[in-house]
């Protein structure tokens, strides 16, 4: 009788125990299922990856209990690995550069295999994140070849005090679903690359077509670059200005008899002239990659105090980056050669940037952009002779 009773107690004992391993296994399978449905419905929901990448890793890493968590893509034209995104990184180690079969992640990349290092601060060849810190001397270090087609593209990283074989599988999951995403996405924005790149270059040409008009854009974007930088913008803002200011004259293309013409244009002219930011406007809304500059290039005419065209917006309701773009576009016109007058002194556009500082202009984005005269002037003869350069190659 005891015998029997043991036995069955150690049955109980061993269904109780699976059914807990089961339980478990479950309830990681449901957090794995979750992980990767929300990842899935990150990315599909987003036109730029490198906007959501960084959302994504902090998903993972709070889901697995991460430190850190990056993805370092390989540079096409140098072979090293550089960071793409990443949760849980300082910036200083966001800097750090590997050459292939450098450190861990180096050497991931080249041998394409999982490297798992537990006390990793221990270990030679870490070098992570090329910072003295011994903040990995008790963690664990996990590195992930991203592999598409045989090829490494980079490298997922992950720390923690532990990563169970279990989670070390779910990264290694998570690697494969992200890996051709990224690749994916590469492909996208190299396209999109040449694509601007081309448009740039029939905005210089037909630029070129008139002396008044010869390197307006260009111009006008690195001001406007410049000028977003001394207002303290982030880089993604900064890129975006950048592009808009470059692109704002993009429909002026249909009407270059008029741009063209010397001397002052007639009233219908000038009507007809004023259409070109929404022609602008009309042509990059077909491009997704160059929404982000439609409100530069279909308002940088507006003005501060609601009297410019196409007369939507005024004040506070015209967007930051078409402020900046809007100074920047004016300084240069008042810099350089037009049809119906010589370009002005340095001083007088400063001057008139302050007349017209609350009526026409943002009066915080002029204050910003003439704060430094000395610099400016600088900056503005070193354009002019970019410029020039861009030109005549």
């Amino acid at each position: 009788m005891r015998n029997s009773l043991k036995k069955l107690k150690e049955e109980n004992l061993y269904k109780t125990i699976t059914i807990e391993k089961l339980e478990n296994r479950l309830k990681e399978l449901e957090k794995n299922l979750n992980l990767q449905f929300s990842i899935v419905t990150t990315l599909s929901t987003s036109s730029l990856l490198s906007d959501t990448t960084a959302q994504v890793l902090k998903s993972v890493s709070q889901a697995l209990s991460l430190d850190e968590m990056a993805i370092l893509l390989c540079d096409d034209d140098s072979g090293r690995l550089r960071h793409f995104s990443s949760f849980g990184l300082s910036r200083e180690k966001q800097d750090a550069i590997f050459e292939p079969g450098e450190g861990i992640s180096g050497i991931t990349l080249c041998d394409k295999k999982t490297h798992l290092l537990e006390r990793a601060g221990d270990h030679p060849q870490f070098k992570h994140w090329k910072i003295k810190t011994d903040e990995y001397n008790k963690k664990t270090f996990l590195a992930i070849p991203l592999i598409d087609k045989e090829r490494a593209i980079g490298v997922i990283t992950a720390s923690a005090h532990a990563i169970p074989a279990t989670y070390q599988k779910t990264l290694e999951s998570f690697a494969a679903l992200m890996t051709p995403i990224i690749e994916l996405q590469r492909t996208k924005s190299l396209q999109e690359k040449n694509f601007f790149e081309t448009i740039k270059r029939v905005m210089d040409f037909t630029e070129a077509l008139s002396p008044y008009t010869s390197g307006h854009s260009y111009r006008v974007s690195r001001y406007a670059a410049r000028l977003a930088r001394e207002l303290g913008l982030p880089d993604r803002q900064v890129e975006i200005i950048e592009k808009g200011a470059r692109l704002h004259d993009i429909g002026k293309i249909a009407m270059m008899d008029l741009v063209k013409k010397q001397g002052k244009l007639s009233g219908i002219q000038k009507k007809i002239m004023k259409t070109h930011p929404l022609l602008g406007e009309q042509f990059v809304s077909g491009f997704d990659f160059l929404k982000d500059a439609i409100p530069i290039i279909k308002y940088h005419h507006e003005r501060y105090d609601g009297k410019g065209y196409p007369g939507e917006l005024k004040g506070e309701s015209i967007p930051l980056p078409t402020k900046i773009s809007t100074v920047a576009e004016v300084y240069d016109a008042m810099t350089t050669d037009r049809s119906y007058r010589g370009q002005h002194s340095f001083r007088y556009a400063v001057a008139q940037l302050k007349r017209y500082s609350g009526k026409q202009f943002d009066p915080e984005v002029v204050n910003a952009f003439i704060r430094d005269k000395h610099s400016l002037k600088e900056f503005t003869d070193k354009v002019k002779k970019e410029s020039e350069d861009l030109l005549s190659s």
